[in-house]
């Protein structure tokens, strides 16, 4: 494999570069979600081997792992945010980010997401390129001080994966005809890994992959390995939690115990609270029966106060859950035009938010995954400097990647492969605002784990600036 791809040592070499605000600081970066995701994954081991066990085969059984006890809960009732009712977050995250944090530690989840990451990112990246190591090196040095990447590789959540996504249809779209078999079947497999990690991914991917194939089929050159690439991290995520939820849940769903997101959002914008002022407590809904006294005003207090869903109980809240697409419709049907922009308005937010706001810094994690803090600062210092200056690089980057490509074909004339690149990417920014943003809540977290490709793709354009002109125009498929 190492003879077939002579560059292989830029992946664990870039993954360390990438992880310098940990190896820097000393600290670990997290999210308030980070907890759940790893107490999540740690009863799901067990909940497998007691599956299994149930089979009553003789000799089955996975070795080093304990059945739950009696009295240990759930996967439902240990990944929760709050003493309210139980919220699962992804399987497949879940449960890597427990395997790699509990036999390694935070570090070796940071290197691994930041291995992923570079690996992706190769792929991407056309051989003579590859093999300037001075020239990739500097390149990767500033992309790791300038952009959002290194920050959100460092950090233990499944946010970075996001660009993945948008690598694998660049990868399909543009380079797919010259890679081999194994870099083909990496981008897949990645890219299965990249959807499954959070619920909010799989719209995303099908985006994104519908219309790499809808481009890829006009151009008649969907072949179908090109389709079966596009397909598999689309179906991956629902039959994984589908899976999953009927050997940890045992109920059948392709989202099993979600936060009520979009219902939240929509109250918070205006429109669902509009609506539900109205409707309650007259209105046919369960909503109205477990709110009638009060409609939670806004989207932090339905999902995080002790007046929202916090004090409902896991039947009550599977009510909401059932009836939330329910409710949207009516609301759509009372005030249209409001909640087109909220939506609207919310995505052009999230488009042009970058920084790192949401993120904290911590000493260590203690045995049960709670954060540690033993005083040390210097993390959140680092976070502090990011968040002022990740705006301003931002902008110089998107202004770069346009004057260089300018350049390029100034030079070099027209490029299929660059011009789907870029597309691709612009689409894929702009469904990231639409769906996270115009869905869930404008956070700088959801478009950094992202942004970070457009001084990317700009060091890409410069490196082929610096290079000599190309003898003829390739075919890059």
């Amino acid at each position: 494999m190492i003879r077939r791809w002579p560059h292989a040592i830029y992946v664990p070499v870039g993954a360390l570069l990438l992880c310098w605000p940990v190896l820097v600081t000393q600290d670990i970066f997290i999210f308030e979600d980070t907890t759940s995701y790893l107490k999540g994954g740690a009863v799901i081991p067990g909940m497998l081997q007691e599956k299994l066990a149930g089979l009553s085969l003789p000799g089955l059984s996975l070795p080093g792992l304990s059945l739950p006890g009696p009295d240990q809960p759930g996967m439902a009732a240990i990944a929760q945010s709050q003493d309210g009712p139980a919220v699962v977050r992804s399987f497949v995250y879940s449960l890597v980010s427990y395997l790699v944090v509990s036999a390694g530690g935070p570090l070796v989840l940071s290197l691994l997401q930041a291995a992923l990451v570079v690996l992706m990112s190769l792929f991407v990246v056309e051989p003579d390129l590859r093999a300037r190591p001075v020239l990739m090196g500097l390149g990767a040095g500033i992309l790791a001080l300038t952009s959002p990447v290194a920050i959100y590789t460092s950090l233990l959540m499944p946010d970075i994966l996001a660009a993945l996504i948008l690598l694998h249809a660049i990868v399909v779209a543009v380079h797919f005809d010259r890679l081999g078999p194994w870099p083909r079947r990496c981008s897949t497999l990645l890219a299965c890994f990249a959807v499954a990690a959070h619920y909010g991914n799989p719209p995303l991917a099908l985006a994104l992959f519908g219309a790499t194939a809808i481009f890829l089929g006009f151009r008649r050159a969907l072949s179908g390995a090109k389709l079966l690439a596009l397909l598999l991290p689309v179906l991956f995520s629902p039959v994984a939690n589908l899976a999953a939820s009927n050997v940890a849940l045992e109920t059948t769903s392709v989202s099993p115990l979600r936060l009520p997101i979009l219902l939240a959002r929509s109250i918070g914008d205006g429109p669902g609270l509009w609506y539900l002022q109205e409707a309650c407590p007259e209105a046919d809904l369960a909503f109205c029966r477990l709110f009638k006294d009060h409609v939670p005003e806004s989207m932090h207090e339905l999902l995080w106060s002790e007046t929202g869903i916090n004090r409902l109980t896991e039947q009550e809240m599977q009510q909401i859950r059932e009836e939330e697409f329910k409710i949207l419709f009516l609301v759509f049907r009372a005030y249209p035009m409001a909640q087109f922009n909220a939506i609207f308005g919310n995505a052009l937010r999230q488009i042009g938010m970058v920084g790192t706001t949401d993120i904290d810094a911590a000493d260590h994690l203690s045995a049960d995954f709670e954060p540690v803090t033993a005083g040390s600062e210097a993390g959140a210092r680092l976070l502090h400097f990011y968040d002022r200056l990740l705006p301003p690089t931002t902008l110089v980057s998107v202004l770069l990647l346009g004057l260089f490509v300018m350049l390029r074909r100034r030079r070099d004339g027209p490029d299929e492969g660059r011009t789907v690149t870029l597309a691709l990417l612009a689409l894929g920014l702009v469904l990231n605002g639409l769906i996270f943003g115009g869905l869930s809540a404008p956070v700088d977290r959801y478009q950094s784990r992202l942004v970070w490709l457009v001084a990317f793709f700009a060091l890409v354009e410069l490196a082929r600036l610096l290079g000599p002109r190309p003898a003829g125009r390739a075919v890059t498929g």
